[in-house]
């Protein structure tokens, strides 16, 4: 008889021990309240029962994912030993991380980010696991999504001398470089598109990088980058703005630096209807962008606030309140606007926002299709 684990890891432990300082404790936050406090790594980015499923068999899920870690841990040791070594190449580390890619993005799935997302909009806790599932066992889907990744994104390590990089709970992080529009199934950050970044946690020290687009300058191709405080802090506020519940790091300061700059908001339900009568509906997940002059344009764009000044000319009052003229409030973010509008109905453009032609995109949360017996 198999004795279930009750206290289950989203974020496996072999990675959270890497972010843990000298006493093996990490600071955590709840995202709700703000609330930082130090923990054991060993509690940290779990709950019970996590993936118990009335269908499967206890602890089957927990033993799955411990297979995968039993091989997967070593494998992140020997990559971290080789980036203190006098001779490393850089080429090496590349081949090494692309043959765990698809264990990355199990792990980037499995996360309790991905698990809380499955379960927004009316989900019970029990939807979450097929969901999970419906991913992680599609071998095809993850070696394309995989393959994707290493043929089309470059490829980077980032440091921080002091070892102040911060995890989310959503394991991997993944922003936008630009805005390239609103979707019905995929969010500006989906893996396989363009302008993209994707950080994969080794530990406070080490991220591996992988972009394609409008990547930060600091970050150079096939190098190790050292990063400034500041650097550090413009990717820690990605990483934070990637959690949905909970993010760590080895020190409070850390994170005091950056959940200011927390957005919260929620995956959101689109659903499309067709003349034939086939509806399709799926969920997205939240948009978060690396810039901040994206930041303010993605508000401005979901609110559509460009169309309040239709007819304003350049040296009129800008009609938001503001009391500034036009062309040196809102006009520009008007202009980028529309051509980001203006793009999304252009011939093509679902390939042209694609990280290349033959990319695969990263699936939704959930999607599907029906047909409406509605008149």
């Amino acid at each position: 008889m198999n004795t279930i684990t009750k206290n289950q890891h989203y974020i496996p432990q072999s990675i959270l021990t890497n972010f843990a300082n000298s006493k093996g404790k990490v600071f955590e936050i709840l995202l709700k309240h703000k609330n930082i406090y130090s923990i054991s790594y060993r509690q940290s980015m779990s709950e019970r029962f996590t993936y118990e499923h009335p269908d499967l068999e206890d602890n089957f899920l927990e033993n799955e994912f411990g297979k995968i870690e039993s091989y997967f841990a070593p494998g992140m040791r020997t990559i971290i030993e080789k980036f203190e070594s006098d001779s490393l190449v850089i080429e090496d580390i590349k081949k090494q991380v692309e043959t765990y890619m698809k264990d990355f993005l199990i792990f980037y799935y499995r996360s309790g980010a991905l698990l809380n997302e499955y379960t927004f909009d009316g989900f019970s806790k029990q939807d979450k696991i097929p969901l999970m599932l419906e991913k992680i066992m599609d071998s095809s889907y993850l070696t394309q999504l995989s393959e994707t990744i290493i043929n089309y994104y470059d490829f980077s390590i980032i440091k921080s001398e002091e070892g102040s990089f911060l995890l989310s709970d959503q394991y991997v992080t993944t922003s936008a470089l630009s805005i390239k529009g609103q979707y019905t199934n995929v969010s500006n950050r989906h893996l396989g598109l363009k302008d993209v970044i994707m950080l994969i946690p080794l530990s406070k020290k080490y991220y591996i990088a992988y972009f394609n687009g409008e990547k930060p300058s600091y970050i150079k191709s096939n190098d190790i980058n050292v990063l400034s405080n500041e650097q550090i802090r413009e990717i820690n506020k990605t990483i934070i703005n990637n959690s949905y519940i909970k993010c760590i790091g080895q020190n409070r300061k850390s994170l005091e630096e950056v959940v200011d700059k927390f957005r919260y908001d929620s995956p959101s339900r689109s659903l499309v209807g067709f003349k034939s009568g086939k509806k399709t509906a799926a969920l997205r997940k939240k948009e978060v962008f690396f810039y901040e002059k994206d930041i303010e344009q993605w508000d401005f764009f979901r609110d559509l606030k460009h169309v309040v000044n239709r007819d304003t000319k350049r040296n009129d009052i800008c009609k938001c309140g503001s009391g500034k003229k036009y062309k040196i409030c809102c006009l520009d973010k008007t202009k980028r606007n529309y051509s980001i509008v203006n793009n999304m109905y252009k011939k093509d453009h679902h390939i042209k926002i694609k990280a290349h032609p033959n990319a695969q995109i990263e699936k939704a949360l959930d999607e599907y299709s029906y047909v409406s017996n509605e008149d």
